[in-house]
């Protein structure tokens, strides 16, 4: 008799469909070809044969879920148990997320260990889809997580980080990465400098996963001496990551002025672009960077330049964020305060627009909105759909009666 273990799943699963439809319902003879025989298989052999593919998935399912809310359960014994019966190592969540990934996410190094121990493919790539975009760990392997991830999805320091890293290394999971970028990351200033030696030749290459360079990792990590020992041995500090990202963009983000200041040595563009199109001063501005934001200005860097395709000029950005400090010293540079942008006012709000709609911090909106009109803002000024901006902010109940008598 033919075994209905050598009906492909693929074959079993849409031929079952069409028998639902089919003949066959009303009690009619149904015949199936296998492709592997070259026979016809009676309908009793594909129905059995389905019957049984349909409870190994199920089996496989409830153990996948049994293991996910073990390591959840942070369990190690239950783990231990489920992989050693067979569970599967690459068990995910519903989401995608895989189970190894949350034993790292919960910072239990042993229980990653574990999983690898039981075979866990150090190659294996999380599915794209929001949730893992949301955790920043899409398309990303367990090394690239631990290299790479922010914080923010991926709640572990660098400093936690580390002995995945070492362990991961162990397992043979080095992936695209370089000795120079992996000698960075872990922050090994003897062996960052063997492999300027060994691998001098590829000081500027880029991860082809993550799109980063040694040079990016460095100052994502916000290690000064790493930047400027790449920087010494002849890293090109205007490569740009794939967003983008100099490392000066890096540093204006994170406001580290050691890191800015050596950019700026070393000759990196200061109004480079990131994907968005914004540049170092719009990021300083949005995040409130003043270190940098400061020596951006001292060094000369464009105050007018607005992001596209995320249409927001420094001045904006300050003036939405409720940042008087920094509007203030764009409005001594002379910055335009009747350019038009932004995501609101089908792209026609002026940095006055952007102020007057957040009204934050007690009263530092009102301050900034006499500033902007004082340095010749149009407290008139028509909107894209026909609006003015007192009209729009008469509407808020929460609109201080002192900034709508300032736009009359």
């Amino acid at each position: 008799m033919k075994s209905i273990f050598a009906v492909p799943f693929i074959v079993v699963s849409s031929i079952c469909l069409a028998i639902h439809d089919s003949p066959a319902k009303q009690g009619a003879q149904c015949q199936v070809w296998d492709p592997q025989t070259k026979t016809e298989l009676p309908q009793s052999t594909l129905i059995a044969g389905y019957l049984y593919l349909e409870r190994n998935i199920q089996r496989e399912e409830t153990q996948n879920q049994e293991l996910v809310d073990a390591v959840l359960a942070k369990d190690f014994d239950a783990v231990s148990l489920l992989l050693s019966r067979g569970a599967n190592v690459h068990a995910a969540t519903p989401d995608g997320i895989p189970a190894i990934f949350l034993a790292a996410m919960f910072d239990n190094v042993e229980m990653v260990k574990l999983f690898l121990d039981f075979g866990f493919d150090t190659e294996f790539r999380v599915p794209e889809n929001f949730v893992t975009r949301l955790s920043d760990i899409s398309n990303k392997t367990l090394l690239e997580a631990f290299v790479a991830s922010s914080e923010r999805g991926f709640p572990l320091s660098r400093k936690q980080r580390i002995p995945y890293v070492k362990i991961l290394l162990e397992y043979g999971g080095r992936g695209a990465f370089t000795e120079l970028m992996l000698a960075t990351f872990l922050s090994d200033k003897s062996a960052i400098r063997c492999a300027l030696i060994s691998e001098k030749e590829r000081i500027d290459e880029v991860h082809p996963h993550l799109q980063l360079t040694a040079l990016h990792l460095a100052a994502k990590n916000q290690d000064v001496e790493a930047v400027d020992l790449l920087l010494t041995a002849g890293a090109s500090p205007a490569v740009k990551s794939g967003f983008g990202d100099t490392i000066l963009l890096i540093a204006a983000r994170s406001d580290n002025l050691s890191i800015a200041q050596l950019a700026i040595e070393y000759d990196t563009p200061i109004d480079a672009r990131t994907s968005s199109g914004w540049t170092p001063l719009i990021w300083a501005a949005a995040n409130g960077s003043r270190n940098v934001f400061d020596l951006l200005l001292r060094s000369g860097a464009d105050i007018d330049i607005k992001g596209d395709p995320d249409p927001y000029t420094a001045l904006m950005e300050a003036a939405e964020k409720c940042r008087p400090y920094f509007v203030a010293e764009l409005l001594a540079r002379e910055a335009d305060v009747t350019i038009t942008g932004g995501y609101v006012l089908e792209g026609s709000a002026t940095a006055l627009s952007m102020t007057c709609f957040y009204d934050y911090d007690g009263g530092k909106a009102l301050t900034i909105a006499k500033a902007l009109i004082a340095a010749g803002a149009n407290p008139h000024h028509v909107n894209g759909d026909g609006s003015t901006l007192l009209s729009r902010v008469s509407a808020e109940e929460s609109t201080p009666d002192e900034l709508l008598q300032l736009l009359q």
